[in-house]
């Protein structure tokens, strides 16, 4: 398998979309791929529902603009690109709004330094009781590790992962070009800065800031769902 490019094109893969076979799989197999001296790329559509400050995707220029036709239409097609934190795995998304966005019904929020989702909640919904819409909008399912933390948690939490006085300590490298690729440490290529070092606390910061981009439901539909809710759990 070494030296080998694989390429994998799958409806789906976590931790972008949700746990189920088909996200898992795509997920599985590109790492065994990596284990064994492969190398992989995933390409995967951009739906709306994938939160692109919080996965930290930003735009391949050098893909982008190309045009796909479909049905004898000219559809331009946006290429984005993020890796899989801690596997080294990078993941294209086929961005193109007429085919994978979904958000309609979704309001684009931006989660201040320390504001909860009761906070969120009660400016928006005009109640605090209505937290778990703005969790629900978001799939956030463990507010402990999903939610934004403020800035003192930050810290804490730097402190209690990494150690007194480790924030500052390497936590991986990148591309300085396309700090999305994590490259493993080359003192040649560090010393003509070509890669750059990435803290444990700039990691940790950078995690943060990107789950502060949020989207909720429109306050249109808050009446309907939560009528909806409620038949639910009768």
């Amino acid at each position: 398998m070494t030296g080998k490019k694989v390429l994998y094109v799958s409806s789906e893969v976590i931790p972008y979309l949700p746990n189920n076979d088909i996200s898992t799989l795509t997920y599985s197999l590109p790492k065994v791929v990596n284990k064994n001296g492969g190398q992989t790329r995933i390409f995967i559509p951009k739906y709306g529902l994938i939160n692109e400050r919080r996965h930290q995707l930003h735009e391949v220029i050098r893909l982008s603009g190309m045009n796909l036709i479909i049905d004898d239409l000219d559809m331009p097609l946006i290429i984005k690109v993020a890796s899989i934190p801690k596997e080294r795995m990078q993941v294209y998304f086929i961005d193109n709004d007429e085919y994978f966005k979904n958000r309609l019904n979704l309001v684009a929020m931006y989660v201040n330094d320390g504001e909860t989702a009761e906070q969120v909640a009660y400016n928006y919904y005009g109640s605090t009781k209505y937290h778990w819409i703005v969790l629900l909008s978001n799939n956030i399912v463990n507010v402990v590790d999903e939610w934004p933390k403020g800035s003192r948690q930050l810290i804490d939490y730097v402190t209690d992962k990494y150690g007194a006085n480790n924030g500052t300590d390497v936590h991986h490298y990148v591309e300085i070009d396309d700090d999305s690729i994590i490259v493993d440490w080359n003192a040649t290529r560090l010393s003509n800065d070509e890669i750059k070092a990435v803290t444990n606390t700039e990691y940790e910061e950078d995690l943060n800031e990107t789950k502060r981009q949020i989207y909720l439901l429109d306050k249109i539909f808050l009446k309907d769902i939560v009528v909806q809710y409620k038949k639910l759990v009768k």
